[in-house]
């Protein structure tokens, strides 16, 4: 008789389990997908009715929570899972929402980090990351976090599972109720329950927008394209091909090794040979110019590019020796080229798929800019290409950027 018991219990409990996984899935799917997190808390509590020590349950009390601005009970659900699953991910994460609530950012970055490279294809740990990159206004980086826990989780909106950057001190609330009344879990305080967060105006949104967009605007590549363009337009008006702009400020090799023109090394790097050179290489610059400036900021930028060139153009002058001559800015953009190269590579697995896709498309646009390099100038000073690349290669390596911290 007693093992009848026993084995009725025991199926009773294994049937209460899986109603509770069920409904966290529910809360779950109200979280991600119809972004309702007060819908998710109320399925969550039920869970818990359910299978009081269930760690998702709690995880998920936590997170809802945190959407809802309620933040003395994410933190207690929070502190429960550590208390439940010590040094497990769901712990590490349950630590970081502990360090946000606190405003510790940095701290729970930390956490994230390690979570994500143990279990990668986990969305939250990455929408968490991208809320803790904002509040620490490293809004691109945080962008690029925002999209990745998107897709892994197909999810419209996950900055609303999160307050609103650099909330109010946490002040006690309550679980907001769903269609089903449910008592709270254990750790509920009994304070008067607060209102959630308020949503930004459509007037902040948009110079949100604004102030984002002023502070990612590429204006290093754009000036130097216009400079670059400016200058090919006074070479077409003293002949291009042996005017006083072109002859001055050509890579001569002889005029440098023999004449000590060093200059040349400088200011080769903004003539071009005739119109398909300057738009294969400005094209190349324009579409790849952006992502290494705001990777790395206005000043390495422009460092990478001047550098990159001019060592480009410093291989080829050794390379063939005097009596030739070269021009473009291929060299400089050959820099740009490996500078993003060997970042990507760097960064690969941390990025995922959305690395890439973009080192696929790094490389054709790579190839393009060398095939028209070759049939607009009638020929390809390859040297300059090798030194650019390898230049930009070692000062992408070495120089720090945000999104590599």
């Amino acid at each position: 008789m007693s093992e009848e018991l026993s084995q009725s219990g025991a199926g009773l409990q294994s049937q209460r389990h899986d109603a509770a996984e069920q409904l966290v899935a529910r809360a779950e799917n109200l979280l991600w997908r119809h972004t309702r997190p007060a819908d998710a808390a109320g399925t969550y509590a039920q869970a818990l009715q359910l299978e009081p020590d269930l760690v998702s349950a709690h995880l998920g009390m936590a997170e809802a929570n945190l959407a809802l601005g309620g933040f003395t009970i994410a933190r207690n659900a929070a502190t429960y899972v550590m208390q439940l699953v010590p040094g497990s991910s769901d712990a590490q994460i349950a630590q970081a929402i502990i360090l946000v609530i606190d405003h510790n950012y940095q701290g729970a970055l930390d956490q994230l980090e390690t979570v994500i490279h143990a279990n990668p294809g986990r969305p939250y740990p990455h929408a968490l990351r991208g809320y803790c990159l904002r509040s620490l206004r490293r809004d691109y980086d945080g962008a690029l976090a925002d999209a990745k826990a998107a897709r892994l989780a197909s999810a419209p909106d996950v900055r609303s599972l999160f307050p609103r950057v650099d909330p109010q001190p946490a002040r006690p609330a309550v679980v907001a109720g769903s269609d089903l009344a449910t008592p709270t879990p254990r750790y509920a305080p009994s304070a008067q329950p607060s209102a959630p967060y308020r949503q930004r105006t459509p007037v902040q949104n948009q110079m949100t927008r604004m102030i984002f967009y002023s502070r990612q605007y590429p204006i290093g590549t754009y000036s130097i394209i216009a400079i670059c363009v400016v200058v090919f337009l006074a070479q077409l008006g003293t002949n291009v091909d042996s005017g006083v702009v072109t002859s001055g400020g050509i890579l001569d090799t002889s005029a440098v090794l023999q004449q000590g023109q060093w200059y040349r090394l400088l200011t080769a790097m903004f003539l071009h040979a005739n119109l398909l050179h300057i738009a294969g290489n400005m094209l190349s610059l324009y579409f790849i110019g952006p992502y290494v400036e705001r990777i790395f900021g206005l000043a390495k930028f422009l460092l990478i590019y001047f550098v990159s060139g001019v060592i480009g153009n410093v291989v080829f002058l050794y390379a063939v020796g005097p009596g030739n001559g070269a021009l473009g800015a291929s060299g400089a953009i050959a820099g740009i080229f490996g500078a993003l190269l060997i970042f990507f590579i760097i960064n690969r697995q941390r990025m995922g798929p959305v690395g890439n896709s973009i080192l696929g498309q790094l490389l054709f646009w790579l190839m393009i800019n060398v095939g028209l390099n070759v049939y607009a100038a009638s020929g390809l000073a390859w040297q300059a290409h090798l030194g650019g690349i390898l230049a930009g290669a070692l000062l992408g390596a070495i120089l720090p950027s945000a999104i590599r911290n």
